[in-house]
């Protein structure tokens, strides 16, 4: 049987923290830039593809198509699963990665594609993170960490009313927050 122990929580506590904080620190540090609206410099390009036959939304022959253009004039070709979607009487292209995103809109029939190429810099894509547009893996590690800084901050609540010197102190800044959050929900 697995007892949970002071020590064992602090252990847990420690190491999770130790863990996830450069994984925060790119979080928080692009949501502070982010609202300070420095978001980085996006290179953006349009390419003009003239097509042989008339635009039809089948994804393979668009993926194909936008892939030669990219590489023909020495662009890069994102690294992820690209989109095709139909929105009202338009189809929309997207195919992005943390680097780089290749878009368009399209009616189909049309004997010209306008796509859009951008390229992002390296503090465009620290704010890729922040946005949540960094892909799978990323998702994956935000959710992990999320649940871990819960862990962190349920546990760091426990030991402080565990210990009868922070217990009264540990209550009155609970509900100061509490009440900090219900203010600013009210005052929105």
């Amino acid at each position: 049987m697995f007892k949970i122990t002071r020590f064992k929580l602090m252990q847990w506590h420690a190491l999770l923290a130790c863990f996830f904080l450069p994984i925060a620190a790119t979080y928080f540090i692009g949501g502070v830039l982010y609202t300070l609206d420095i978001k980085g410099h996006t290179n953006e390009t349009t390419l003009k593809i003239e097509l042989d036959e008339p635009f039809s939304p089948n994804l393979d022959d668009v993926v194909w198509t936008v892939r030669e253009a990219l590489e023909a004039r020495k662009l890069p070709v994102p690294e992820s699963e690209p989109i095709l979607s139909k929105k009202k009487n338009r189809y929309v292209f997207v195919w992005k990665d943390l680097k780089n995103t290749v878009s368009f809109s399209q009616k189909a029939g049309a004997k010209r594609l306008l796509v859009k190429v951008k390229q992002r810099s390296f503090l465009a894509q620290l704010m890729q993170f922040h946005t949540a547009n960094a892909g799978t893996l990323f998702k994956a590690i935000a959710v992990l960490m999320v649940s871990a800084l819960m862990l962190i901050l349920i546990s760091g609540v426990w030991m402080a009313q565990s210990t009868p010197a922070l217990k009264k102190q540990a209550w009155t800044a609970l509900g100061v927050g509490s009440l900090a959050l219900i203010l600013l929900l009210i005052n929105r």
